[in-house]
């Protein structure tokens, strides 16, 4: 695709010219079938459009092909899948099948760290905002991404057991205590597990041996 015509696709993909954008990125495709993100941007485009079967089908194409070549995902355009995640996280985060299409194509971007900055501050948002469901599977692709980073694993804690998963609760708030942690952390964390596993019903001893455990750390 010339940089004249991507760049335009490009520009109708975020003025919300979501036929035309779709129009181009499937020319694009069907000159350099090879470049993986043109699938990525012809997917979200029919996405935006609610044409869902469509958009899942042109995803699934594309990550069966760099999870089967390991040279494809190279060729995947990292940059163009984090814009795609971008364009999701701010125009329909709360779409089950864009959510879908995160979490199968998370382990496809090479650059952890600027999908992290932007996943866990569109997070952070998002919480309280969209169903509890649906922040809670944010939550757990942050999670992912940084596995000992407190503020998600209280968060994670919190959603689990607001949504009545205890025992998914109990465990997040477990490893907070195998995370670098201070007192205050810990005490919580303990408070947090002890809570989960009474509602939790048939886990007294486990919860009574947490208990006794934020009480020596008080």
């Amino acid at each position: 695709m010339p940089p004249s015509m991507k760049d335009l696709a490009y520009d109708y993909l975020i003025g919300g010219n979501y036929h035309e954008a779709a129009a181009l990125y499937e020319q694009a495709i069907d000159h350099r079938p090879e470049i993986v993100a043109y699938y990525w941007y012809l997917g979200l485009s029919l996405l935006l459009q609610g044409q869902l079967e469509e958009a899942e089908m042109i995803w699934a194409m594309a990550l069966a092909e760099t999870e089967s070549d390991p040279k494809e995902q190279l060729r995947s355009g990292d940059k163009d899948l984090i814009e795609v995640w971008r364009i999701i996280l701010e125009v329909c985060p709360s779409n089950e099948h864009a959510i879908d299409f995160l979490i199968a194509s998370i382990d496809l971007v090479q650059d952890r760290l600027v999908l992290a900055d932007l996943l866990i501050a569109k997070t952070a948002e998002l919480i309280g905002i969209l169903p509890t469901v649906s922040s809670l599977q944010y939550l757990e692709l942050c999670h992912q991404l940084q596995p000992e980073n407190l503020t998600i694993l209280f968060n994670l804690a919190d959603l689990y057991r607001l949504s009545g998963k205890y025992l998914e609760s109990a465990t997040s708030a477990a490893k907070i205590l195998k995370s670098p942690h201070n007192l205050v952390d810990r005490v919580i964390a303990n408070f947090l597990i002890t809570s989960a596993l009474i509602k939790a019903g048939g886990q007294w001893q486990q919860a009574n041996a947490a208990y006794q455990l934020s009480l020596i750390h008080i």
